[in-house]
């Protein structure tokens, strides 16, 4: 039965049970205990976790201001250098056009025409006063490396070291080039009488030869050349007198 009634009881909360022990104690003789705290409730926990919720929305909100920070500086930056090549490539069409112009304004007075428009080197603006620096921009990405530098000026001479082993000799070069003649030797001995050489051309009877020079004309080239040539002619009779 006992088991039973145990088994019908609910747990009941221990601060209750410290009050009803306190309300049977204040009659006349009860020994009075005295009054138990309660401990307090333990909120620290929820302290920390809100704490380390509003951290990480904070270290959020300024990493996506960051990134957003850059992002709009790389399109105000991409923006600037699209404005600045087109503003080159007008001024480029504008020189090329005023320089057209005062060419052909040029021809014009050349010829002996009056133009009626202006000499458009005139009409060519005159660059005004800078205007105050910009802030610097952020800085870009490396460019491709430059081309090389001039070379410098040489350095100093450095101390003579100490000489080196005797090397292997080299082969032979080739062979240079002709000097300039030198002076006339001494004029030599006269040498002995050579044979006699072939006879030269000769006419038939009743002819005299000459030697003269004839222009044959190259059938390659066209161009006349002078060849030696021996001629023929006829003797002339003496006329007998009468």
């Amino acid at each position: 039965m006992n088991d039973d009634q145990n088994a019908d009881l609910e747990p009941r909360d221990p601060a209750e049970i410290l009050q009803e022990m306190r309300e049977s104690q204040t009659a006349a003789g009860a020994i009075v205990l005295p009054p138990i705290e309660e401990p307090p409730k333990r909120l620290g926990w929820v302290f920390t976790v809100t704490t380390a919720i509003l951290v990480m929305l904070l270290l959020g909100l300024g990493a996506w201001f960051l990134v957003n920070l850059v992002d709009r500086n790389a399109r105000s930056n991409s923006v600037v250098e699209e404005q600045r090549l087109t503003i080159s490539e007008l001024t480029d069409d504008l020189v090329a056009s005023q320089a057209n112009a005062q060419e052909l304004y040029d021809q014009l007075l050349a010829l002996g025409e009056d133009p009626d428009g202006t000499d458009p080197e005139v009409l060519i603006p005159e660059r005004g006063p800078s205007g105050p620096a910009g802030e610097p921009g952020t800085p870009g990405d490396d460019g491709e490396p430059g081309d090389p530098g001039a070379p410098g000026a040489p350095g100093v001479d450095g101390a003579p070291g100490e000489p080196g082993a005797d090397g292997k000799d080299g082969q032979d070069g080739e062979q240079g080039s002709a000097g300039p003649a030198g002076p006339q030797g001494p004029t030599g001995q006269t040498g002995a009488t050579g044979p006699q050489g072939p006879a030269g051309p000769a006419c038939p009877d009743g002819y005299t030869g000459t030697a003269t020079t004839v222009l044959v004309e190259d059938p390659e080239t066209g161009v006349p050349t002078s060849q030696p040539a021996y001629l023929c002619t006829l003797t002339p009779t003496p006329t007998p007198t009468p």
